[in-house]
């Protein structure tokens, strides 16, 4: 063996020697850390147990105070022990799901084991059984470990070993923390009864049918569904404030102006108001508040129907409760059907002032009034908004001032809603009676009660409100009938005037003209092709139109005519946030057309000489 070959060998030998005396070193260095860290096989602390398979807890909390919870087929979890109450449902769900979270680590020490007392086991700071059927398991809590994250726990007879800290952090809590502050509580499933009963008599008495509420007392009517609601979503959480009395005598009712528990099982009141809400198949609860309470500034005492605790709730909770009964039913005219309308139709008497639909490609049609019939209604979106959508959402928005006895007799006149429900179109009918300071109504959805509707309802019977849904393109022209065109301008004294001859069965020859004919033409082209206007309105009286532009064939017959002017000085200057002119179409009497400003100002330019623009 050569020097080279030995040399390396002792090369390596004297390296191994050195990582063999760092290893042991190192080992030595951290001896007293390795000894209490533990060495463990980590797993669920109950594992394959689901929250809602536990159906018993018994706690003992850090303060010293003692509960037990049990929970009832119905899924409500109640405090049994050492006063029977209501369980905070949302508290005791969390807490199960921190425990069935939680994780366990074995220690593994290479010293002694850490002692019960060190680990804060005997006594324990926090202890909980639970169960499952007939079978408990009762886990003690102590101490947090020196690195915080975990707490020493062992079962009765069982060895230390660490546990999730946070099975600890509802366990710090007060006992009073664990009780349920709703005043109506015990109820799980969905509200479908409401009743509320003043000394005056039933302010409302409501059932829920799928999604809509009807209303049984004081008077069977069709219920407003989003007022019931949101007076049903008030009083599930009206909490209590405070305990006026833990186990009140007879005379703290009296003292508080509430009936006693045996005067209220007679229906004896004594001027208080009593609440009731229930659920399909769990019955109901119900609760009492003080006599005179809507006059009361800042709290209210109240008691549940078991006369069990005499409490304080706020009186801000139940501002909802002072509204008359008129307010809970049903103030809309028809069911919201702006968006789901097919047709719609108005009639005065024996006279169809409107009759429009909308046929299988989408478009609305008018087939009344005649002068109208077969043409396109303006159901298209400007601006996010349509003439058709307008009128519909002002049908959609219209609701009763008040209530009436159903009017009899034959109607001014009759509004006809058709609208799509569930697959299939349902038809609605509205009629209105002579006015007086309001219009009395009735609808084929509650024949049996009267409506007291706006006098702004009567709009609708306008002999206008046809014209008003016309089409914003009102221009139709055959391109090749159009032979002569003929542009006023209050900026020139005779009118520009284009021609072109016609020729039968093939292409017309080019226009001819002035010498600047490609202005004019450019602009009564695009007024043929793209004219369209906002909005329809009535005719201002006595308006004038300076600006004119007229179609006409071959013949000099007309095709077209519109005039146009600009807003007067009590005009609005705008329509639909857009300067705005107006035009007077020849097609349209009586009504005018709104339309974007800059048109006019394509007509000032026909009077200045061409050029280049400065």
């Amino acid at each position: 063996m050569n020097r080279a070959v030995i040399s390396r060998l002792v090369t390596f030998a004297l390296l191994a020697l050195l990582l063999y005396g760092a290893w042991q070193l190192y080992r030595w260095a951290v001896r007293e850390e390795f000894a209490g860290v533990p060495r463990a096989v980590s797993g669920a602390l109950y594992p394959g147990v689901a929250p809602e398979a536990i159906d018993y807890v018994y706690l003992h909390l850090a303060q010293g105070q003692d509960l037990e919870l049990q929970r009832e087929p119905s899924g409500v979890w109640r405090i049994t022990a050492p006063t029977e109450e209501i369980a905070r449902e949302g508290w005791v769900r969390v807490f199960l799901e921190e425990l069935t979270q939680a994780q366990a680590q074995l220690i593994e020490n290479r010293g002694d084991v850490v002692p019960a007392t060190v680990a804060g086991l005997e006594p324990p700071r926090f202890r909980i059984t639970v169960g499952i059927g007939e079978r408990r398991d009762t886990l003690l809590l102590g101490e947090r470990d020196p690195l915080g994250k975990w707490v020493y726990a062992r079962r009765p007879g069982g060895d230390v070993f660490l546990a999730t800290v946070n099975v600890t952090t509802r366990l710090r809590s007060h006992a009073e923390e664990w009780v349920e502050k709703r005043l109506l509580r015990g109820l799980r499933g969905r509200i479908t009864k409401v009743r509320v009963e003043k000394p005056d008599g039933v302010l409302i008495d409501a059932v829920r049918q799928g999604e809509r509420w009807t209303l049984h007392e004081p008077v069977a009517a069709l219920a407003d569904s989003e007022r019931i609601s949101q007076l049903v979503r008030s009083l599930e959480f009206v909490e209590q404030e405070e305990v006026l009395a833990g186990v009140p005598t007879e005379a703290h009712f009296v003292d508080h102006d509430l009936p006693t528990a045996a005067q209220a099982a007679r229906g004896e009141l004594e001027g208080a108001t009593r609440i009731e809400i229930g659920a399909q198949g769990e019955g109901t609860v119900s609760a009492l508040f003080a006599a005179g309470w809507e006059q009361r500034p800042d709290w209210v005492p109240a008691v549940r129907e078991d006369h069990a605790k005499l409490l304080v709730v706020a009186r801000g909770s139940l501002n909802l409760l002072t509204n008359d009964a008129a307010f809970f039913r049903e103030h809309r005219l028809l069911p919201p059907i702006a968006e789901r309308a097919v047709s719609l139709r108005i009639e005065r008497g024996d006279e169809v002032l409107l009759d429009v639909a909308q046929a299988a490609s989408g478009a609305w049609i008018f087939a009344a009034p005649e002068r109208l019939r077969g043409q396109r209604v303006e159901s298209e979106r400007v601006f996010g908004r349509s003439a058709l959508g307008d009128l519909l959402a002002r049908v959609d928005g219209t609701e009763a001032l008040g209530f009436l006895p159903a009017p009899e007799g034959e109607p001014l006149g009759r509004v006809f809603v058709g609208w799509e429900l569930a697959g299939s179109v349902r038809r609605d009918r509205v009629d209105l009676y002579a006015p007086g300071e309001i219009v009395p109504a009735r609808t084929t959805e509650r024949p049996q009660e009267g409506l007291a509707l706006p006098l702004e309802i009567l709009e609708l019977f306008d002999e206008q409100q046809a014209d008003l849904l016309r089409s914003l393109s009102p221009l139709r022209i055959d391109d090749e009938r159009w032979a002569r065109l003929e542009i006023s301008s209050p900026e020139v004294e005779q009118p520009f005037v284009l021609e072109r001859t016609l020729h039968v069965g093939g292409l017309p020859s080019p226009w001819t003209g002035d010498d600047e004919w490609g202005r004019r033409y450019g602009l009564a082209h695009d007024m043929l092709r793209g004219f369209r206007g906002l909005s329809w309105r009535a005719a201002a009286d006595g308006a004038e139109y300076p600006y004119r532009i007229t179609f006409l064939d071959g013949d000099g017959t007309r095709l077209a005519d519109i005039a146009l002017r600009r807003p007067g000085p009590d005009e609005a200057a705008e329509v639909l946030g857009t300067a705005a002119a107006y035009a007077a179409v020849e097609s349209a009497p009586g009504v005018e057309l709104a339309l974007r400003l800059d048109l006019l100002e394509r007509f000032d330019e026909l009077a200045r000489p061409f050029g280049r623009k400065p």
